[in-house]
């Protein structure tokens, strides 16, 4: 690691920001998904640390970051303490030719901030992004209801662990993260947990109650509704997403083709795999990645 520096949020909430890489490179800043921890996806990002200033980042609930309030745990929320960081990256690190990879919450962030604020990056690559489709669109409801049942089920999802190695058996005991490699269990248990010295436990940074809230609330048709008018955007944005034909795929499968007709992106899915990609295929993924940004650099 190269350096280490807080973005104090506008209610004091605190984002570690680490740095790692060639202090000279084209910078890439990644962040998660929610409930999950940008240190998770080690497998995925160290690959690329030889080639880029790589700046990873947690959201405010997840992994290094406070936890703030429930009020202030909203995707708004989300979208000006994504500005506020990123400028701070700036400010701290220098201005430079920099890319953003972005899985899931933090890609809808992006996009969103893309639609309101313009371009900013020398590039976005968003990984699987679970937008929600407008109200004209059949994929709606199956969206919803994705939503609304993962919500339910994480919110009675246990909290408090003895070890890492307690969460490492959960997650390799769940249907939807069996294609995850034997590393990413283990790097996202430990990024995901914070010990608690008082308790002598561990206990999930992202509380159940405000992971299940972000499923919950994932119901912005705005971004759907404003992908045209990215379309004479002058940035290149990727899609790089699960593969439809996995059985039970999910929605967003699905409608990220159709995203990226009416945004005018690049997409493309990784085979054999989920909504998880970066975990499932930290190679793939990483490669891809590194072959987008330096086309557009």
């Amino acid at each position: 690691m190269i350096k280490t520096f807080e973005v104090i949020l506008e209610d004091d909430v605190r984002i570690p920001v680490r740095v790692y890489g060639q202090a000279q490179a084209p910078r890439l800043v990644m962040s998660h998904g929610n409930g999950l921890a940008i240190g998770g996806y080690q497998e995925y990002w160290s690959r690329l640390i030889p080639y880029f200033q790589i700046v990873i980042f947690d959201f405010r609930g997840h992994g290094q970051s406070d936890t703030g309030s429930l009020a202030n745990h909203a995707w708004s929320q989300f979208r000006r303490d994504f500005e506020q960081v990123v400028d701070e990256i700036d400010r701290q690190l220098g201005k430079r030719p920099t890319f953003g990879a972005f899985h899931s919450l933090s890609s809808l962030v992006a996009l969103r901030n893309t639609q309101l604020n313009g371009p900013r990056w020398q590039g976005l690559l968003l990984f699987d992004p679970p937008i929600m489709p407008p109200n004209d669109n059949p994929w709606q409801q199956a969206h919803v209801d994705e939503m609304l049942g993962i919500g339910a089920r994480v919110a009675q999802r246990q909290h408090l662990f003895a070890s890492p190695s307690e969460l490492v058996q959960q997650y390799k005991g769940s249907s939807m993260l069996t294609r995850w490699t034997p590393l990413a269990y283990q790097y996202m248990a430990h990024a995901a947990l914070r010990y608690q010295q008082s308790e002598q436990n561990w206990r999930l940074s992202c509380p159940p109650e405000y992971e299940a809230k972000i499923f919950c609330s994932n119901d912005d048709t705005a971004l759907w509704e404003n992908l045209p008018n990215l379309k004479g955007i002058d940035m290149p944005i990727k899609l790089l997403c699960a593969d439809p034909n996995v059985p039970n795929a999910a929605s967003a499968a699905f409608t990220t083709p159709i995203v990226a007709d009416l945004g005018g992106f690049d997409y493309d899915f990784v085979p054999e795999t989920t909504h998880f990609l970066q975990l499932e295929q930290p190679e793939i993924c990483a490669q891809a990645t590194r072959e987008f940004c330096e086309r557009h650099l």
